[in-house]
């Protein structure tokens, strides 16, 4: 379940890194200060859209 969702993510919303909105710190998807709290729920909704 946890490896499909972060397949749903990176295959479907790369865009979200190249945002800078998200990033991977000691392999844990983790949101980026600020802009990642800004956009935090464009990010979540996507990730929850492609369950």
């Amino acid at each position: 379940m946890i490896k499909n969702a972060c397949y749903c993510l990176l295959r479907a919303r790369i865009t979200h890194f190249e945002h800078g909105w998200v990033e991977v710190v000691a392999g844990r998807l983790r949101l980026t200060d600020p802009q990642g709290f800004l956009f935090s729920n464009v990010v979540l909704a996507d990730l929850f859209a492609q369950l």
